[in-house]
C-alpha cells in the first residue's frame, strides 16, 4: 500500500505499504554530557515512528506496533497516521472505545493525507477521514451487537470493493499507560542487551536490581530518578553497543573511549549505582488508581519483567496502603472472575456501601463483550466514567461465555436493577450516545 503525502500527493518513500481500513473489512558518535541527552537524540521523529508502527501491523506484531505507537504520539500527538496507527491497533486487539477516540482525533484535524487501500482500485486515492469514518462505524455496528470490534475469525460478508478482513488475535492483557510503557521499556532493552551478549549477567542484575523500584515502587527501595522518560528503540541502542565494540575491534577508538561511552549509555539507561533517587511513590489512596496500578503490575508480569512473588508483594503492599489509608468507606464490588488479580471498581458513596455482583435471574444490563477478564474490567471503568449517572449504583459483573469457533468471551454485565423497566430507561439512556445496552434477567 502506498501512502501518500500530508501536502500533497506524491508517495513518502518512509512511509512502508500496509493494508489500512475497515476492520473486518479492509486489510487494511561521541559520549554526550548528559546521559539522557544522548538517548534522546536517538528517538525516531513522530513520521517515522508512526512508519514503524504501520508496518508492525502489517506484519500482525502489536507489541512493535504499541511501542512505536507511543514513540510518535509522545513526538506529536497530532500526527494524523499516528492516530491512523492507533486506531487500528486498538481496534485489532479488542479496545474499541480508545480506537474510536483515535479516529475522531484524526477527524478533527480534516487531515489531508491519504491512501491507497488494498482490495480497492490501486489508482484510487482514499482520504483518510474517510477511512476514520468508516472504521467508526465498523466500532458502533460491533458494539451495539456486544461483539469484539475486530474479531478473530469473521464470517461477514466485505462490503463491496474491500477486501477480505486480516485476522487478528487480541492479546490477553491491555497496554501500559505511557508512563510505565516508559519505565518498562529500559528493563526490556537491558534484558535485550544481556541476551546479545552486549553486557554481562552480573551487569544485568546489578542495574535491575538498583532500578527495580521502578517497576514495583510500593515493595522496592526507590529507583533511579527519571526513569519514566522515553527512550529510543532497543533495537538502536543495540546496534549502537554493537559498533563501539566494532570499533574497539578493528582499533577505530581507543578502549577508553569505548568504555566512556558505552557507560553513559548504560548509566542513562539504568544506572548501576545511582546518584539521584527517584522520591519514594506512596500508594494510590483512589480506587481507579488502584484499579490501574493492579492492571499494569498483571502486564509488567505478563511481559516476563516482574516475577510472580514480586507481584505478590507489590500486589500486598498495595491492597495494605488502600487500608491503612481508609481507600472507600465500606465494601467494594470487584468483577467476580478468577484468573490474575481483580480490579477495584467505585461507586457512589452510598452505593459503595451496598452494590454487590447481581445474582442469577436478577434484572441486568449486558454492557459489552471481550476477549480477556483485564479488558472486561478495564471496559467497566471507562463506562463508569462515560455513565456515572446510570452505572454508579451498579455492580459489575463479568461472564465467561464459550462462543463456537471463536474460544472464549467475556460478557460484562451491571446490577442487579431494580426493575425491567429501570433496566431498559439505563438501556436508553446509553443508546443515545452510541453505547450498547441490553436488559437481561440471565
Amino acid at each position: 500500500m502506498t501512502l501518500v503525502g500530508l501536502n500533497g500527493t506524491h508517495g513518502r518513500i518512509g512511509r512502508l505499504a500496509i493494508a489500512l481500513g475497515l476492520v473486518g473489512t479492509l486489510a487494511a558518535c561521541g559520549p554526550q554530557s548528559n546521559p539522557q541527552t544522548f538517548l534522546d537524540a536517538m528517538g525516531p521523529s513522530a513520521d517515522a515512528a508512526a512508519d514503524q508502527a504501520l508496518a508492525a501491523l502489517a506484519r500482525g506484531d502489536y507489541a512493535a506496533a504499541e511501542t512505536s505507537l507511543d514513540a510518535a504520539l509522545k513526538r506529536d500527538p497530532r500526527n494524523p497516521y499516528a492516530l491512523l496507527a492507533g486506531g487500528l491497533l486498538y481496534q485489532s486487539t479488542n479496545r474499541p472505545l480508545k480506537a474510536r477516540q483515535m479516529y475522531e482525533d484524526l477527524l478533527a484535524q480534516r487531515p489531508n493525507g491519504a491512501a491507497t487501500v488494498q482490495g480497492w482500485d490501486p489508482s484510487r486515492v482514499v482520504p483518510l477521514a474517510d477511512i476514520a469514518a468508516a472504521n467508526i462505524r465498523r466500532v458502533d455496528a460491533d458494539l451495539q451487537r456486544g461483539g469484539s470490534a475486530w474479531p478473530a475469525a469473521s464470517t461477514s460478508a466485505p462490503m463491496p470493493g474491500l477486501a477480505a478482513p486480516v485476522a487478528a488475535v487480541a492479546p490477553e492483557i491491555a497496554p501500559l499507560d505511557p508512563r510505565t510503557r516508559a519505565i518498562a521499556d529500559r528493563f526490556l532493552t537491558l534484558r535485550k542487551l544481556r541476551d546479545e551478549q552486549l553486557i554481562t549477567p552480573e551487569e544485568y542484575a546489578a542495574r535491575r536490581t538498583a532500578n527495580a523500584g521502578a517497576l514495583l515502587p510500593l515493595s522496592k527501595s526507590p529507583p533511579a530518578a527519571g526513569l519514566d522518560r522515553p527512550v529510543p528503540g532497543i533495537e538502536q541502542i543495540v546496534e549502537r553497543l554493537k559498533a563501539l565494540q566494532q570499533g574497539l575491534q578493528s582499533r577505530a577508538i581507543t578502549p577508553r573511549e569505548y568504555e566512556l561511552e558505552r557507560d553513559t549509555i548504560l548509566n542513562a539507561l539504568l544506572p548501576s549505582k545511582p546518584t539521584t533517587l527517584a522520591p519514594p511513590e506512596p500508594a494510590p489512596k483512589d480506587l481507579l488508581a488502584s484499579a490501574e496500578r493492579m492492571r499494569q503490575l498483571e502486564r509488567l508480569h505478563a511481559m516476563n519483567l516482574i516475577t510472580e512473588a514480586e507481584m505478590k508483594a507489590e500486589l500486598a503492599a498495595l491492597e495494605a496502603g488502600l487500608r491503612s489509608s481508609g481507600g472507600a468507606p465500606g465494601p467494594v464490588a470487584t468483577v467476580p472472575v478468577s484468573g490474575g488479580p481483580q480490579m477495584l471498581v467505585p461507586g457512589s458513596a452510598a452505593a459503595r456501601a451496598s452494590a454487590t455482583a447481581p445474582l442469577p435471574g436478577q434484572t441486568t444490563v449486558h454492557l459489552a463483550s471481550y476477549r480477556s477478564n483485564v479488558q472486561a474490567q478495564e471496559g467497566w471503568v471507562e463506562l463508569l466514567k462515560r455513565f456515572p449517572a446510570q452505572l454508579s449504583t451498579l455492580a459489575p459483573d463479568v461472564r465467561k461465555v464459550p462462543v463456537a469457533g471463536k474460544g472464549d468471551y467475556y460478557r460484562l454485565y451491571a446490577g442487579p436493577v431494580a426493575s425491567h423497566a429501570d433496566a431498559a430507561t439505563i438501556c436508553r439512556a446509553l443508546a443515545a450516545k452510541r453505547q450498547f445496552c441490553k436488559v437481561t434477567n440471565d
